[in-house]
């Protein structure tokens, strides 16, 4: 690329600042496409932006990694009576929601 080519698309691309929030926003919403344009021009044009992406992707599939792990062995350290009990509690509520309202 021309080096008047990448300056025009430096100007219309976000800071690195606004690059790494959006980064770890987008992670809890969708970006607009505005946003999503901004970002997505940043990121072809700034090496340490795209390294700072794939570390947030990586905490985050580590992060679910955990939760469901530690979800697994939390079950399965429950009594049966506990399992019981909790079976019992989530159908009471869900025919709670079979029923018409008042």
């Amino acid at each position: 690329m021309s080096l008047r080519v990448v300056q025009s698309l430096r100007s219309l691309s976000p800071s690195c600042r606004d690059a790494a929030r959006l980064i770890s926003e987008a992670s809890e919403r969708d970006l607009g496409p505005a946003e999503r344009a901004g970002l997505l021009m940043h990121l072809a044009l700034c090496r340490a932006c795209r390294n700072f992406r794939r570390s947030v992707r990586f905490l985050e599939a580590l992060l679910l990694a955990a939760a469901k792990t530690q979800a697994l062995s939390s079950a399965e350290n429950l009594s049966p009576a506990a399992k019981d009990r909790i079976s019992r509690a989530l159908r009471t509520d869900l025919n709670r929601f079979d029923r018409p309202c008042p």
